[in-house]
């Protein structure tokens, strides 16, 4: 148990700083204003010579006196295929377009390992690691390093007041409160720590959503938790799986995650012999707080013959989610978390996404392309902080998706092998 008499203590400006951070989570706009500007303040400082980068403990550097660290290869660096979007309706030649292009190329996964820490640091609600005032930078799953989002959790993990705890495995690493990234990169990493050391307890925050208390119970690991409260933490030996490159997730760890929770689905054919039916689904973020589609109702009249609902994914626990895309024939959705939940509709699901300039992210063209999915998407315009869709480019783009093409024939990402 942690001895709670060396909890962390802020400092008065430091925890002014995280107080303001807190409050800025329900202003979207001024949190993004906030934020710019700390970036370019880090990265005047990094020109004059601050840079948090040059902390970083490179693979193959010796750890910092008195400290340890081993990696233990879990599995080599591998290339991965990504299929073309089958359709777009975009009219402009860059951006979301440009990202498309880029994505269907492929992209690299660096070679993945258990890092095992001697005096090892760890920063809750974050899942920043740090060893000897260094951070590790096989556990910074960030392109660009500080953001402005990121610099107070560092600084805590590299100099706060630790709580000490026993010997164990964090699988609290930073994102993980997002339901993309802990379904798609943290959990499957959580997994194969647990198996390589199963005597150790599982260290994360006890303020993380439902779904990943569920998503771990299901998967038997629910008794090995040790929730923790938000602090700094320090162990003998404490044990992580190395976390680069989010959002660029490995085949096998989504079938793994897929088939490990497909039980949560209600069977695929009910007592009597009917299948159950299929539903055509409008994700809808009418109670987000940005990336809101502005002219929803319009969207909806649209697609209302062709037998399209609409679906908020707010207050659905994870069996609720995976029950409903199971049976999910066709999927509408501005990019947002709830797209994960392709994970478990079925091959012949076909997908179009709402994208915009503001959230580029390859996140769902490589999901659908990995799960053997048609995948197409429409350009929306940004509006504030909601977005405008044109309707008819919906149904347009809808409809290639159902023209048959060689592409179905295609292997899941084009040139993979899929595990049977």
């Amino acid at each position: 148990m942690p001895d709670q008499g060396t909890r962390l203590r802020l400092p008065g400006p430091t925890a002014a700083l995280a107080r303001l951070s807190h409050r800025l989570e329900g202003h979207p706009q001024a949190r993004a204003i906030v934020h710019r500007s700390a970036d370019r303040a880090l990265r005047d400082l990094a020109r004059l010579g601050l840079d948090l980068n040059a902390l970083r403990i490179r693979p193959g550097v010796p750890a910092p006196a008195g400290t340890s660290i081993h990696s233990i290869p879990v599995r080599p660096a591998q290339l991965v295929a990504v299929r073309r979007p089958v359709a777009a309706f975009d009219l402009e030649p860059a951006g979301v377009a440009g990202l498309a292009e880029r994505i269907s190329r492929g992209y690299s996964r660096p070679a993945d390992c258990l890092l095992e820490l001697g005096g090892g640091r760890f920063e809750l609600p974050s899942g920043f690691i740090s060893l000897g005032g260094r951070l590790p930078s096989q556990a910074i799953p960030f392109l660009y390093f500080p953001h402005g989002h990121n610099l107070l959790p560092a600084l805590r993990c590299l100099y706060g007041r630790a709580t000490t705890v026993g010997d164990g495995i964090l699988i609290h690493l930073p994102l993980a409160w997002s339901y993309y990234h802990w379904l798609c990169e943290v959990l499957p990493r959580a997994l194969i720590a647990a198996a390589h050391a199963p005597e150790l307890p599982l260290y994360l925050n006890d303020k993380l959503p439902p779904f990943v208390f569920e998503s771990l119970r299901h998967l038997g690991l629910h008794d090995r938790c040790v929730r923790l409260p938000a602090g700094v933490y320090e162990a003998r030996r404490l044990l992580a799986m190395s976390f680069e490159r989010a959002e660029w997730p490995v085949p096998e760890d989504l079938l793994r995650i897929r088939d490990g929770l497909a039980a949560l689905a209600e069977p695929a054919v009910k007592p009597g012999g009917e299948a159950p039916a299929r539903r055509r689904i409008l994700i809808s973020r009418a109670d987000a707080i940005d990336r809101r589609t502005a002219n929803e109702d319009q969207l909806l009249d649209e697609l209302s013959d062709l037998g399209f609902e609409r679906v908020s994914l707010t207050g659905l626990s994870l069996a609720q989610q995976v029950r409903l895309f199971s049976v999910a024939d066709m999927v509408v959705a501005a990019h947002g978390a709830g797209l994960t939940n392709l994970l478990f509709a079925p091959a012949h699901c076909r997908v179009v996404e709402i994208a915009v300039e503001s959230h580029l992210g390859p996140t769902y063209q490589i999901l659908t392309s990995l799960l053997g999915q048609r995948y197409g998407y429409v350009r929306g315009e940004e509006h504030r902080r909601d977005v405008w869709v044109d309707p008819g480019g919906v149904r347009t783009v809808l409809g290639a998706l159902d023209q048959p093409a060689p592409a179905d024939g295609m292997a899941a990402g084009g040139a993979l092998t899929w595990p049977s």
